[in-house]
């Protein structure tokens, strides 16, 4: 996320933490203490809500939170009436039927006693107006926060489905030079690194290793573990490093046990195990063989080549010891094999057509907006936090609606898809 971005979520968070502060603060229809008053003339009558009203006023005004009740019919109540014009404390507002908008009722505190004083008894209406019309305030404050962040949503979801569709156009008129650039890449890349690594092997050589590394690389010499007969199969990975082609390869080597002692084939009774390998192997050219079943014995654990022999199809032949084979074994690749390059070429296609595939995805949102809300591509992260922040003043909608009957939204399209399933929008 850029530095921009972050300080809009930021600011969006503190505003979202604001607003439920201030939710808090409208929906409450108590005071918390008893310094606001309202004046009644001599004789106002009061009325005297039940003593299950009365202690769920006084348990609900030190809650966190209120149910938001009415009470019964005020003719039902028992009366008093005000002994002198007094300004009486006011702890709060409630209503007298469940369907009004408005608190028309004042819970007001009298003689030690909590009391209900109706709106019209009332000359100046301020404190009970202005909680109304706090509420009101509030309602339309919340449409308009939910209705900016939808279309500031939908903008930007708009901008960025509008340039993957057109990085998409540009991709697919040139993706298989994309692709080959890719892949070209990430083939020097590797190669460089491959290159560094032998060198640095190459170092450690003494002479007679690095004159043999010029002619012959061997990267794996592997006997197998004996099969269920006990025979064992031999495999080479070798890589011609001379500017000759190679026509054959002979080799040969004696099996050991695991406690260093040349062990002799079962079947054949033979210690000496010998192979050729049958080209061509071109200069550089990486070569697998594989000679099956070369000894048969249980105990048979690693070979150890005693010699190489090298024919060339131009007749000339090379020899290598058993000192200058072991020092070339284990060769790192000075370059990557053809089977490596087409792996890497692959992938590069490969990462190519997720690259579309994505962009496609993203290009949708033009039709389907709405699907960026829940996508887990990281470039629809501010959207996503967005449409939280909208879920939040949503949530705080619904209950300012639910708690104080509050008329139904009938928000634009962009705000309805957003907000869905949200009984108060519609």
């Amino acid at each position: 996320m850029n530095k921009t971005a972050f300080v809009t979520l930021f600011f969006s968070l503190i505003c979202g933490y604001s607003q439920c502060l201030l939710a808090q603060q409208v929906d409450r229809p108590y005071y918390s203490d008893n310094s606001h008053t309202v004046y009644v003339a001599k004789r106002t009558v009061l009325y005297i809500p039940s003593d299950v009203d009365a202690k769920r006023i006084i348990k609900e005004r030190n809650a966190t939170d209120w149910i938001g009740y009415t009470i019964g019919s005020l003719q039902f109540m028992s009366k008093t009436k005000v002994k002198t014009d007094s300004n009486i404390p006011v702890i709060g507002f409630i209503k007298s039927e469940s369907t009004l908008e408005n608190y028309d009722c004042y819970i007001v505190e009298y003689n030690g006693q909590l009391y209900l004083l109706p709106k019209e008894s009332c000359n100046d209406n301020t404190l009970i107006d202005s909680k109304n019309k706090e509420i009101h305030d509030y309602y339309e404050s919340l449409k308009k926060d939910i209705e900016n962040l939808s279309n500031e949503y939908y903008i930007s979801v708009k901008q960025k489905a509008e340039s993957a569709s057109n990085e998409l156009s540009a991709l697919i008129l040139r993706k298989d030079i994309i692709i080959d650039s890719i892949a070209q890449a990430k083939i020097s890349s590797k190669e460089t690194e491959m290159l560094a690594n032998y060198k640095e092997w190459e170092a450690q050589l003494d002479a007679s290793g690095k004159k043999a590394a010029k002619t012959l690389l061997i990267q794996n010499s592997k006997l197998s573990e004996p099969n269920s007969a006990a025979g064992c199969d031999y495999v080479m990975a070798f890589t011609n490093t001379s500017n000759k082609t190679i026509k054959y390869l002979d080799w040969s080597g004696n099996v050991y046990n695991a406690v260093d002692d040349i062990v002799t084939c079962e079947i054949r009774g033979t210690k000496l195990i010998q192979g050729r390998y049958t080209g061509p192997a071109k200069s550089n050219e990486m070569q697998y063989a594989i000679w099956n079943t070369v000894i048969y014995n249980w105990s048979a654990k690693e070979m150890r080549l005693t010699g190489i022999t090298i024919i060339y199809t131009d007749g000339t032949k090379t020899n290598l010891s058993a000192k200058e084979i072991k020092s070339i074994i284990g060769a790192p690749n000075k370059a990557l094999t053809q089977l490596q390059i087409d792996n890497i070429c692959r992938s590069a296609q490969s990462e190519v057509e997720i690259k579309i595939n994505n962009l496609e995805k993203i290009k949708d949102c033009l039709r389907f907006p709405t699907a960026a809300k829940s996508s887990t591509f990281e470039l629809f992260e501010p959207e996503r936090e967005i449409y939280k922040q909208i879920e939040l003043l949503n949530k705080r909608f619904t209950l300012l609606c639910e708690k104080n009957k509050l008329p139904v939204w009938y928000a634009p399209d962009n705000v309805k898809s957003l907000t869905n399933g949200n009984l108060h929008i519609r």
